[in-house]
């Protein structure tokens, strides 16, 4: 018997997570752009963009996403816990579920992402 207090779970802070990593990978695309508007150099300009939005950097920044999401987010939603043993709130039932597919979407467009990533890095070498 586990002395282990379970917090409730919620729904938000899993919400919170999701909306974070989006938001970081959103500023991630975004960095070679604000570079650009404060810089008149053609050339740094292309070579940050070709190692920042590199098959490699975005391969690292996708994996480090889907694992924070996977671990703060998807696994706490998706593995029953101690407090749900009784009657279940309807209106936190749907957040949970909500949440919960929001973050199985979020894995699969990344999934998609990163096959067609690996599909254009073969078809043009690894950069």
């Amino acid at each position: 018997m586990s002395l282990r207090i379970v917090r409730p779970l919620s729904a938000g802070l899993c919400l919170g997570v999701l909306v974070g990593n989006v938001a970081l990978l959103w500023v991630w695309v975004q960095i070679p752009a604000w570079y650009r508007s404060g810089s008149a150099d053609v050339g740094s300009y292309a070579a940050l963009q070709q190692v920042w939005l590199g098959a490699a950097a975005l391969s690292v920044v996708l994996l480090l996403t889907n694992a924070a999401v996977l671990r703060w987010a998807t696994l706490p939603l998706a593995l029953p816990h101690l407090e749900h043993a009784g009657p279940v709130d309807t209106a936190q039932f749907w957040k949970h579920h909500l949440v919960f597919w929001l973050c199985v979407v979020f894995h699969l467009a990344c999934l998609a992402f990163a096959t067609w990533l690996a599909y254009r890095s073969m078809s043009k070498g690894w950069q």
